[in-house]
């Protein structure tokens, strides 16, 4: 990164950054970082301070809820997981995909906050002092505090190689929604040709990897907070918003409970529809501060009020 000052100045690809040989990694990509977190956290757990970092985790300040940029990584996470589990259209599975989901961040998160609350007594300040997100607490924040571990080669390998491990069952469940989708849609084209998934699969992982070497460039990470920021957060709320109102509204529920019925045998309680038509784009949009100026965000959080929502505006010419 020092070599770049900006996305104006990107630079040519680190091959050293590159991921080498996956090899047989896949087979236990879902599993392994379940094995690694455990061990983690018990290590995490002899260290002085942990136990006031774990105190820092479970005392949420449920204020935060109110920002969107909290609630966006989660929801764009489990909607993503969701959607891989759609080719099954299995309702059971949509349920435990979920759960586990957020089982996983939850346990993920006293495995943090172990080495967090450690570093906080190691510098001696104040664990929001050390405490970050994204890429900084990554490849900043949690090496530094491996680094200081006795054994810490041990548990670096660890570490990055739950991060590796992560990242392959990520890129391989997004890659099969792509190519599924791709080839179900154009299934016609495809049919009748020889090894046409295979081939299909080389083109997408090909433009893939050629698209991603930008994150490999001194001025990757520029790139990646940009796509991070507005690709990765945002978006996806916004698609959800949209795939909700357009099934509940316009699609219809009716005909939508129709269609899960005759998927799954069984027709949807109250509860999901009150969900799916109302609950679910409530959730999903802050409409006041959507519909509004940024300059007048904070005058609507403090009072209430929202002159959009006043006929005068609407009728104003």
């Amino acid at each position: 990164m020092q070599w770049s000052n900006g996305l104006h100045e990107m630079g040519y690809p680190k091959w050293q950054l590159g991921v080498k040989s996956s090899g047989k990694v896949v087979w236990v990509t879902a599993t392994m970082p379940y094995v690694v977190l455990t061990i983690l956290l018990i290590r995490g757990l002899m260290l002085p301070g942990a136990i006031s970092g774990i105190s820092y985790y479970l005392k949420p300040e449920l204020s935060k809820l109110k920002e969107t940029q909290v609630r966006t990584p989660k929801c764009g996470k489990i909607k993503i997981s969701i959607i891989k589990r759609i080719e099954y259209i299995n309702f059971r599975d949509c349920i435990i995909t979920t759960i586990v989901n957020c089982f996983t961040s939850f346990f993920s998160g006293f495995v943090i906050f172990t080495y967090l609350g450690y570093m906080s007594h190691k510098q001696g300040v104040h664990i929001n002092a050390v405490a970050t997100e994204g890429p900084g607490l990554v490849f900043q924040v949690y090496p530094e505090a491996v680094a200081t571990l006795p054994g810490s080669h041990l548990w670096s390998i660890l570490f990055f190689f739950m991060l590796i491990m992560l990242g392959l069952d990520s890129a391989m469940g997004g890659l099969e929604c792509v190519i599924t989708g791709l080839m179900d849609e154009f299934s016609n084209f495809f049919k009748d040709k020889r090894y046409s998934r295979e081939i299909f699969t080389l083109v997408i992982i090909i433009m893939s990897f050629s698209v991603a070497l930008i994150n490999v460039t001194p001025g990757g990470i520029y790139m990646f907070h940009l796509f991070d920021t507005y690709s990765a957060g945002i978006s996806l709320l916004c698609s959800a918003l949209f795939e909700a109102i357009a099934v509940s509204w316009f699609y219809g529920l009716d005909r939508f409970t129709q269609d899960v019925e005759a998927m799954l045998g069984l027709k949807p309680g109250l509860y999901w529809r009150i969900c799916w038509k109302f609950i679910s784009p409530s959730f999903l949009i802050k409409l006041a501060l959507s519909i509004s100026p940024m300059e007048e965000h904070e005058e609507i959080r403090r009072t209430k009020l929202t002159s959009r929502f006043k006929a005068k505006h609407w009728l104003f010419v």
